[in-house]
């Protein structure tokens, strides 16, 4: 029984094709970092036992439905990652796991509204990229992490429409994906010289440009981001 193992602190298992069952994982009182990415698992039941986990990776599994709510029990989580599964349905809150950091839902099917994470303080890196997100993004996302921090927010390849909220020019430095929306508005506040660090510098040399291509022009990123890669107007 591996969860018996006093020292085991770490456990990956990734890119192995085996059947993984986190029945007894409650006796592994060290285990905080476990990666089960590319294995085939479709099932997560069990896993809110494991109350110590401060890293889990289940990106490029069989995990269908809607988002596990056994996962939502680990409030000790920094990191959680599940990108490419097939989860579907609306995003749940996630004001119980306050600890998070990171957090990669890309490429699955997620629906609805994009959640504000109104409680997360310490999210520094979110990526909800290549889903079916809906509506306008949340003026107050994010509202109570730090500004100082730098920080990482994916939403491109979803259905959002409207604009790049104002109030993200609280963030000192930002790099922000938007692209394959149906964004339209982007304040010319957020491409100012005191956002010169948003975008790994971009906005410094590309303005608004270095954030999103203006409707009607378009990008192999979606915005400039070198001389080669300028936003061209679509034909």
């Amino acid at each position: 029984e591996i969860f018996l193992l006093r020292q085991l602190h770490i456990l990956w298992l990734h890119s192995n094709p085996i059947e993984f069952d986190f029945d007894g994982i409650d006796r592994a009182l060290n285990l905080v970092d476990l990666r089960l990415d590319a294995t085939g698992l479709s099932d997560v039941y069990g896993v809110q036992n494991a109350e110590q986990l401060r890293v889990l990776n289940l990106n490029y599994n069989q995990i269908s439905g809607s988002f596990p709510t056994e996962l939502l029990g680990l409030e000790r989580l920094e990191t959680l990652s599940m990108v490419d599964n097939d989860m579907s349905g609306n995003l749940p809150s996630f004001d119980k796991m306050k600890g998070l950091i990171t957090l990669r839902l890309g490429s699955n099917r997620f629906s609805g509204a994009v959640p504000t994470f109104v409680s997360s303080r310490y999210i520094t890196h979110l990526d909800l990229s290549d889903n079916e997100l809906s509506g306008a993004i949340p003026d107050n996302l994010l509202d109570e992490v730090s500004l100082r921090k730098p920080m990482t927010i994916d939403l491109s390849s979803n259905k959002l429409t409207g604009g790049v909220p104002l109030r993200f020019d609280r963030f000192d430095d930002l790099t922000l994906y938007v692209r394959d929306n149906k964004i339209t508005d982007l304040p010319p506040a957020l491409c100012d010289a005191d956002n010169k660090r948003w975008n790994l510098r971009d906005v410094t040399f590309y303005g608004c440009d270095g954030i999103m291509c203006p409707p009607g022009t378009a990008s192999y990123r979606g915005r400039q981001s070198d001389q080669g890669s300028p936003c061209q107007r679509c034909s």
